[in-house]
């Protein structure tokens, strides 16, 4: 079985969407960063949005960091920064250390060098608090447009009833194909984005919808 969705906001340009795909992964509930500018706060980068983002509010110094708390233990294999709109403002190198209570690190869970979309994979890795060290020096802000942090496939878990409940506003749709591809079309119509679960297989995923978007699941047969 594949699952496979796509997902427009029609307050912005269909092409300027492309990038909006269904992030199967865990949803960050809460971000916090070292430094952030008046009008760019850390939850910018979690809003489903990537027109908007988190920004340093000064040029990237070594040990600045920007984190995010999954809302409880869960367990993910990859991160994605996507600093897409903000052409080079990504950490030029980069730790990722991960946490149950976000107050003990230990030693980074994975290094490298950064990009424009900074796709870091890593074992499967089950815990609250993800947090992003910058380990360059630039004049540029640190910006983030999107965050998505991406779950093992079989082996995320469910999301909680809490985010379950802020649903409200999306309307849904369902079909089935000729070949048996099923399909599935969630709306948003209310004016702030509305979460969701998302089955995949034995699997539930975390889904964030931006407010009067659309996004199209399908479901085709082995």
């Amino acid at each position: 079985m594949t699952l496979s969705a796509e997902s427009a906001a029609y307050s912005r340009d269909r092409g300027a969407d492309e990038r909006d795909h269904l992030r199967q992964g865990l949803l960050a509930r809460q971000a916090s960063a070292s430094s952030s500018s008046t009008d760019d706060p850390p939850s910018k980068a979690i809003d489903g949005d990537p027109a908007t983002r988190w920004s340093s509010g000064h040029g990237m110094q070594s040990g600045d960091w920007f984190q995010v708390d999954l809302g409880s233990k869960r367990t993910f294999s990859q991160i994605v920064l996507d600093s897409t709109a903000s052409s080079g403002d990504f950490a030029g190198q980069y730790e990722v250390y991960a946490s149950d209570d976000g107050a003990t690190w230990g030693r980074p869970i994975a290094t490298g060098p950064g990009s424009t979309v900074t796709r870091i994979q890593l074992p499967a890795t089950s815990a609250r608090y993800i947090r992003v060290v910058n380990r360059s020096a630039s004049g540029s802000w640190w910006s983030i447009h999107e965050v998505s942090v991406l779950a093992p496939d079989g082996s995320a878990t469910a999301a909680s009833p809490s985010t379950a409940a802020t649903n409200g506003g999306v309307q849904r749709k369902n079909a089935t194909l000729p070949d048996g591809t099923r399909l599935s079309v969630a709306y948003n119509s209310g004016a702030d984005p509305a979460t969701f679960d998302v089955r995949w297989g034995a699997t539930t995923y975390s889904y964030r919808l931006p407010a009067r978007a659309a996004a199209i699941f399908t479901t085709r047969p082995a």
